[in-house]
Formats: structure tokens, sequence, C-alpha cells
């Protein structure tokens, strides 16, 4: 079907209303216009319409994922918005995007805030700060609910590795807080930021700028809409060398993208210093990498399954033959968010380091260790096998917090006998 229906409409019958379906972060829009409008207002209604659902330029794509036109656009049809370029011959509805980075919208509303979500999500291994001791990389993710940033070390507690938003009280950049006096890293101050709270500091180096970029766009996004507060994209984005150097060449569109290329300023892993290995070494610890994963696979399919924590405490909560006062609730509903997070995350990180050493393991077979042949090639193997390293570590640590918040909290006696009928077991032995 045409954009627009130009045939003559019969003089006592009125015009037709046409629409297509626009869907922008799993929402959909509707968009409608009558037969009888010109085809350039019916552009202009398009445009007018995805203006006012994404702050930013933006590409409409079909059903199969083609990037369409505003002028190629059919009634009828569903299409995605995603963020993009500002649709030329259309500035007198679009405005001036410099004068809209300064208008406050929900934190959330922004594109940037949103990609900093998905990237956090995700998890990322951070440099962490203390004041008692030397830095070190653990894995920190937001979880599902986005209430809050956890990270994972086995040598201490769910709840005092966790950080929710709405006791932040700042976010701030650079290396200004009392953990990074003590141990400061001038080199990496441009990739250093913390959440502060009345009562403690978290403090942070990321690997690369994109990085810093996300992270701290997306705390700050958290942090203002715990408060219900709304935030223009230049304040949103002002941490950001890259953005704000676009900002002032009036580059909107390439400041926005900015966000999505690659950085050339100071990265983390030029800082970290590394013991060269010969084939003997690394021929060793690329196999006790390769065991101790094996090991984590193994224990991690011993878990129980998702979900069953909470069937658990459903069945323990109707007060069975061993009476209320050993039904217990084992956690709470930010304990259970946590939870899912974390088996989630082990799940996805066990696969992606099963996969990093298949790759470690053929280029490995591919390399020369001569002496005369060493250069970048070993360079990369050793980076590759120290981030896998970091990464089972970090599986190592997720699975004992998983462990143990997984175990219940009552005798043994009542715990076998409530895991038997939950899940339909008939132990014999007990």
């Amino acid at each position: 079907m045409d954009l627009i229906d130009f045939s003559d409409p019969s003089p006592n019958s009125a015009p037709d209303k046409m629409t297509i379906t626009v869907q922008f972060q799993g929402t959909d829009f509707t968009v409608s216009w009558y037969s009888d409008m010109s085809e350039r207002d019916v552009r202009e209604a398009i445009v007018s319409a995805c203006d006012s659902i994404i702050d930013s330029g933006f590409q409409l794509f079909d059903g199969a994922g083609t990037p369409t036109s505003i002028g190629n656009v059919r009634a009828n049809e569903i299409y995605l918005l995603q963020p993009g370029s500002e649709p030329q011959g259309y500035g007198h509805i679009t405005g001036d995007r410099l004068r809209r980075v300064n208008v406050e919208v929900e934190p959330l509303r922004h594109g940037e805030a949103l990609k900093a979500v998905e990237v956090m999500k995700q998890g990322s291994n951070l440099l962490k700060h203390t004041r008692s001791g030397m830095p070190h990389i653990r894995l920190f993710q937001l979880t599902n609910d986005l209430s809050q940033v956890i990270w994972f070390t086995a040598r201490k507690s769910h709840k005092e590795t966790k950080l929710l938003f709405v006791d932040v009280t700042e976010v701030k950049v650079g290396q200004g807080t009392a953990a990074f006096l003590r141990y400061p890293l001038p080199l990496l101050t441009h990739l250093s930021f913390s959440l502060v709270t009345e009562r403690r500091t978290l403090d942070l180096t990321c690997k690369d700028e994109k990085e810093f970029d996300l992270w701290v766009a997306g705390c700050k996004a958290l942090f203002y809409a715990s408060r219900n507060f709304f935030i223009s994209k230049q304040v949103l984005m002002s941490h950001s060398k890259r953005f704000m150097d676009f900002l002032r060449q009036n580059h909107v569109i390439a400041a926005t993208q900015s966000l999505s290329s690659e950085t050339t300023s100071k990265k983390l892993e030029e800082c970290i210093l590394r013991k060269a290995m010969n084939k003997q070494q690394f021929d060793e610890k690329l196999l006790a990498v390769g065991r101790k994963l094996r090991e984590l696979k193994e224990k991690a399919l011993e878990l129980p399954e998702t979900g069953s924590v909470a069937e658990m405490q459903d069945y323990a909560n109707t007060k069975g033959a061993f009476g209320e006062e050993y039904c217990e609730v084992v956690l709470d509903d930010r304990e259970d968010e946590v939870l899912a997070t974390q088996e989630e995350r082990l799940r996805s990180l066990l696969d992606q380091c099963q996969l990093r050493l298949n790759e470690i393991e053929s280029e490995r077979d591919q390399y020369s260790f001569e002496a005369g042949k060493r250069e970048a090639g070993m360079t990369s193997l050793e980076s590759n096998i120290w981030k896998l390293e970091v990464d089972v570590e970090n599986a190592a640590d997720i699975l004992q917090r998983v462990e143990d918040l997984v175990r219940p909290k009552w005798t043994k006696r009542v715990s076998d006998w409530i895991w038997t009928k939950v899940r339909g077991r008939t132990d014999q032995g007990d």
C-alpha cells in the first residue's frame, strides 16, 4: 500500500484514516493521518510523531530490519524506531538540537541512559579502590530491577557487596575521595568515579573511556530516577570529555554517537604489569585455568534450578508438619532479586569463559614461542589469558555467593525434609 492514497474520494464519503505502528523501547505508538492529506503533510506528521517519541535523530526500520526513509513508509505496517541521524529537510519540525540537550526529561528517556543500563546489567570488570589495601579488580553488575549495583567476592557476604541507588547522595568523577587519595593512579584519573553515600563511598576505575562514559551516565540516570528528578542530556553526559568536545562544536549527533566509538586515551590494562611467561609457564597456567573452569561448571550444575528457592519458601509458608517456627523466610524481595541476577550472571559467565578458553587454546597452538618470534603474539596471549583468569575468579566468587544464598538456614533434618517435598524427591537414607 502506498504512503498516501491519491485517488479522488467520493464527494459523500469521509476520507479514510491511515495508520502505521512505531515501536520504541518495547512500546507501540500509533501514528495516524487521513487519505486526503498531501504527501508532504503526511511525511511531516510522521517526522513530528517520531520526534516527539525520541529525543534525538532517528531511523525507522521495517519488519525485515531494513532502514526505511520517511518517503518510503507504507500504511498499515510496523516500524522499529531507533536513534540515528537527523532526517534531512525537516529542521522546522525537529528544531534546534543544541537547545534541546538542555531540556530536562525523565532520566531513563535518554538514549544514552538506556544504553548505559544495558551495559551495566551485563556486568563489567572494574578496579575497586579501598582504604585498607591495594586496588583490585571485581565484577560489578546492575540488578535487573535497576535498584542496586552488586559486586562479587567470596570473602564478603552479599549484604556487604551491594549499593542501593536510593542511598547515593552524589556521583563524583575523578579521584577525590579518601580511598583514591590513599592510593592514587594519576594516569587513570579520567576513568575514575565514586558513588557517595552518607556512610561510605564506592570508588571505581573503568578499563577505558567508553566504559567510563557509560557507567557514569547510567549511575547518574539511576540516581536521579531513584528520586523522581528530571535531568537534561547535557548534565547527564557532562562527565564525558568526548561528548562535551562535540557539543562545544555544535555537533550534537556526533556527540551522541561518540559513546559507540573506540577510545584512544590511556586504558586500565596498559597500567597493569604482568610478568612475561615462557611456553612451559603458559601451558601450566592454561591447564590450571581450564581445570578450575571445569570444576566450577560441575558445581554450577548441582545448584537448585532457578525459582526453587521461591518454591521452597512458598511451601514452607504453608506451615508444614514441623510447625511454623521452623518455616523461616530465607530471602526478602531485594535478596531474591540479587540471587536471580547472580544466577543469571554465573551461567552466562561460565559460557563466555569456555568460549574464551577454546579461543586461547586455538591461538596458542598456532603461536611459536621461539625467542625471536615472541613480540606481539605472546603479548596478546598473555593479555587474553589474564582476562580469562580474572573472569574465572569472578565466576568462583559468584558461585560461592549463590551457594551461600540458596543454602536453607534451618537444621539439616528440616531442610532435607523441605527439599524432598518441594522437589518431589524421596531419599531413602534420610
